[in-house]
């Protein structure tokens, strides 16, 4: 039982330093309502990277036509952070949405997917209009094809040189 543990192989004790690092805070909430108890310990992990993504995306200004922040969260970078495959981040994220934690919506053409994060203290009032949270949730859920179509019409009207231009400037945006 009594393992010995080579002393190189040992990390230092903490002399009251603890706060020069950086953390993520893991809301209490996720543990201890009965709401969250089917969320696997990777799920709940990735909702609290997902909050810490949340006030990035505040300043970088990426916030939707109605007023509501969105992060871009790619399934690679949570496979690697969580050292975990392909299958397995898939289904946390479906752990996620199933919840009503997140909502997730495709942009289609190659670009990122939205992801809306939810108020997990804030869960939607039996008061609130249920038809106007319904338009809400529908809004972030429309179907990519219709707005694949329309970006297909807006791009046939633009000049051929405004089409190079613009896609040769988001390249540019999608390597920096």
């Amino acid at each position: 039982m009594n393992q010995k543990v080579r002393v190189r192989d040992m990390f230092d004790f903490f002399y009251g330093d603890s706060e020069q690092y950086m953390f993520y805070r893991v809301p209490q909430i996720l543990f201890t309502d009965d709401r969250f108890k089917t969320l696997s310990c990777e799920a709940k992990l990735l909702y609290v990277f997902l909050l810490d993504r949340t006030s990035l995306s505040k300043k970088n200004g990426w916030i939707d036509k109605s007023g509501i922040t969105f992060v871009y969260y790619k399934q690679e970078l949570v496979q690697k952070q969580l050292n975990i495959g392909r299958d397995k981040a898939m289904r946390i994220f479906s752990e996620l949405e199933k919840i009503g934690l997140i909502i997730r919506k495709k942009q289609g053409l190659g670009k990122p997917t939205k992801i809306f994060v939810m108020n997990f203290a804030k869960p939607i009032d039996k008061s609130d209009d249920e038809d106007e949270v319904i338009c809400k949730i529908n809004a972030l859920t429309k179907s990519t094809k219709t707005q694949q179509k329309s970006d297909k019409s807006a791009q046939k009207d633009e000049p051929t040189s405004q089409r190079s231009e613009k896609s040769t400037s988001e390249k540019s945006k999608s390597t920096s």
